[in-house]
């Protein structure tokens, strides 16, 4: 019995469904593939400064002791590299190639001061990153303390990239059928709005570190995430509101969206060196 060639033909709707999800399952595959490879290569842009300083002075022995909590994987490579030493704005610079233990230690310093006097430490971490204590010599001792937020902060840009890859997936599938931009442009606002908070609060413990903003190369990889992530919602926004729509604002947002992922993967691995959990 002959049959109709045509009837062995894939209806459009099975042929667009395969091939949204073999473009689902190559941007899958190649977000995997950026995970990975930056993985294996931003070590040098993390910074991960000490969480705790406390400086104490003995007036009998005019010494100084610098206690430090800068937890590492491995503290040959991963360690306080420098410390600071200003008294009465005069400064003394000491070097380290390692740190004494993977978690809390302590320096003692002989340095002769007059009761009164006012003693500034700030150590830096080589992978970046500092904190910074001072105190008066013969007055109270005052611990200074950067509080643990980086969960906090992992937890928000983690959520943040899953909502993104949802909206990703839900434009590319149209899934559900009846409702699919409403619920792409609610996931991707919240997204949105868990990125932002979560690069405020790196922000902040950079602050509460004093350490400077823009000293590695992690700082400006987070900027770029941000910028990028507010300008896709944006023009999302101004694609949807041309009529006729444009072709190439829609184009730009679909890159766009693209780039703020493989950023939050990118700004995802180099905070997993921050926090010492590679």
């Amino acid at each position: 019995m002959n049959r109709n060639p045509l009837s062995l033909r894939k209806s459009p709707a099975t042929q667009k469904q395969g091939s949204s999800w073999r473009h689902s399952r190559g941007l899958v595959l190649m977000l995997g593939v950026l995970f990975l490879g930056s993985l294996a290569v931003l070590q040098p842009v993390c910074a991960h400064p000490p969480s705790d300083i406390l400086l104490d002075y003995d007036v009998d022995s005019q010494t100084l002791q610098v206690t430090l909590v800068h937890s590492v994987s491995d503290p040959a490579a991963h360690f306080v590299n420098r410390i600071q030493i200003s008294l009465n704005g005069e400064v003394t610079t000491y070097e380290y190639e390692s740190q004494p233990t993977d978690s809390r230690f302590t320096y003692q310093f002989v340095l002769p001061a007059d009761s009164g006097g006012t003693v500034d430490v700030t150590a830096d971490c080589n992978r970046g990153g500092s904190i910074s204590g001072s105190l008066t010599v013969g007055g109270p001792i005052t611990p200074t303390t950067v509080p643990e937020l980086w969960p906090f902060h992992a937890g928000l840009m983690v959520s943040g990239l899953i909502l993104a890859l949802v909206a990703a997936t839900n434009a590319v599938n149209r899934t559900p059928k009846t409702s699919w931009l409403q619920v792409h442009k609610i996931v991707g606002t919240l997204g949105v709005i868990l990125v932002i908070l979560g690069l405020s609060l790196a922000l902040h413990m950079v602050s509460a570190s004093g350490g400077p903003h823009f000293r590695v190369s992690h700082a400006y990889v987070g900027i770029a995430t941000l910028v990028v992530t507010l300008l896709t919602p944006a023009v999302g926004i101004v694609s949807l509101g041309r009529k006729p729509p444009s072709p190439g604002i829609r184009r730009a947002h679909i890159w766009l969206s693209r780039t703020a992922i493989v950023l939050l993967i990118i700004t995802l691995a180099s905070g997993a060196f921050q926090a010492g959990l590679i």
